[in-house]
């Protein structure tokens, strides 16, 4: 397993080097691997795919599970590029990628394809609509069906430019007793479903949002040094590269 991980970390970042978006290589690889650690035939849902580089790193991930990714994209307009038509991109490079036979593109706003991917799936990453409110309704619409111990994970959580999504995370770390412990990787985060959230993973999600919350209220010119440590405080966590080859798919 682990050269056969190697190799498709090595291969997922070949082949999504030139892919337009906004992914770093560490959010990439935790993408895989998350993928990668999903029971054998599962089901994973894309809210944002966009040219398709996360696309490439979860379904190369998907090969080593034996997963399906359903890629959920309305594929015209965004907010950096309103008169954006992106699906023949989309398609265009998941073909080179070789993992065209991995992905299923629904031609979609997240919203109005609930229910077009049949039964429950394990692994949710969402990076579509970066209001509150478009983060808050995708939550709503696709949690209920991921299944208990499966992962969710929100992009662009610690970002200057994107508060939609810390502000609902900040608020269901609050709130919700059915996450374990959030873990961050530059700006994605993601945590486990579950039952009930042990009392340490709730003291540790109630740290962290305490964390957002201040990262949140820094001055607009705050020094780099400080705005990092907020960063850090917030659980700003990069793997390093053997703790990122190293984690077990069954963990």
């Amino acid at each position: 397993m682990g050269f056969g991980l190697r190799e498709a970390l090595d291969r997922a970042r070949e082949a999504a080097r030139d892919v337009g978006g906004w992914l770093t290589d560490a959010e990439g690889e935790i993408l895989l691997q998350l993928a990668a650690a999903c029971p054998p035939s599962a089901a994973i849902v894309e809210i944002g795919s966009w040219h398709g580089k996360s696309t490439i790193w979860i379904a190369n991930g998907a090969r080593l599970s034996g997963g399906h990714v359903f890629a959920i994209d309305p594929h015209e307009g965004s907010f950096e590029d309103p008169s954006a038509h992106t699906l023949a991109i989309l398609n265009a490079n998941l073909a080179r990628a070789g993992v065209a036979d991995l992905v299923t593109p629904i031609v979609a706003r997240s919203h109005d394809a609930v229910g077009r991917v049949c039964g429950a799936y394990d692994f949710l990453f969402i990076d579509g609509d970066h209001t509150a409110e478009g983060v808050r309704r995708d939550l709503d619409d696709w949690l209920p069906n991921l299944r208990v111990g499966g992962v969710v994970a929100l992009h662009d959580v610690i970002s200057p430019a994107s508060e939609g999504p810390r502000r609902e995370l900040k608020r269901r770390l609050w709130r919700s007793r059915g996450l374990g412990r959030v873990t961050f990787v530059d700006s994605i985060a993601y945590a486990r479903t579950t039952a009930t959230a042990a009392a340490t993973d709730r003291i540790a999600n109630l740290s962290a949002a305490v964390s957002l919350a201040a990262y949140d209220r820094r001055p607009r010119r705050m020094p780099a040094p400080l705005s990092r440590a907020l960063r850090w405080l917030a659980g700003f966590t990069p793997l390093k590269r053997h703790e990122r080859l190293g984690r077990s798919r069954n963990r």
